[in-house]
């Protein structure tokens, strides 16, 4: 199999993830909340301690804070990631061992930024998965219908109607009687 360079970037920082010590891919996780709960509960939860988890889709870096769009299976939310709080090794991670398609679990207080945007106001950050390949562009997504439909989870992953359409609950398609 013939890597591409992305893909060699990638695989150097997951041995620099083992090289610090870092398991790219722990046995297990905890999570007390989906992203969709988090945010639908917002008003009733607000500053409470609660573990989400998610694919990194968007990353935003400011110096010593960095915000971190993550997609679970039920919808998105945002983490808020101060160097003050998650300490110097895991921002460190978090900028420069981090890509999109990694999946991260996340700790932290649900609190709303000055934009209005839900978000975990992050302590700690943990790397569950790290994501050897990158994931399809974000504004054209998979535009090669074959390869839509052979990899199936690169659309899922990136196509939010795919998504929708994917766990829509199945109709019955008997015919109702009448009568």
């Amino acid at each position: 199999m013939e890597f591409d360079d992305l893909q060699r970037t990638r695989i150097a920082k997951l041995q620099a993830l083992r090289d610090a010590g870092i398991d790219p891919y722990p046995p297990r996780a905890h999570r007390t909340i989906t992203n969709a709960e988090a945010v639908a509960s917002f008003d009733t939860r607000e500053g409470e301690r609660h573990t989400v988890d998610g694919r990194v889709m968007r990353r935003r870096g400011q110096g010593k804070i960095n915000f971190l769009n993550v997609q679970d299976g039920t919808g998105d939310i945002q983490l808020f990631v101060q160097q003050n709080n998650v300490g110097e090794p895991a921002m460190q991670m978090v900028k420069n061992l981090l890509d999109l398609g990694d999946i991260v679990q996340a700790t932290g207080t649900l609190m709303k930024t000055r934009n209005g945007e839900i978000s975990i106001d992050v302590d700690e950050i943990v790397l569950l998965t790290k994501a050897l390949s990158p994931l399809p562009e974000k504004w054209h997504g998979l535009q090669d219908v074959e390869k839509r439909y052979r990899q199936r989870y690169l659309d899922l992953i990136s196509n939010e109607d795919s998504r929708r359409v994917a766990i829509l609950p199945r109709r019955s398609w008997r015919r109702r009687d009448s009568s």
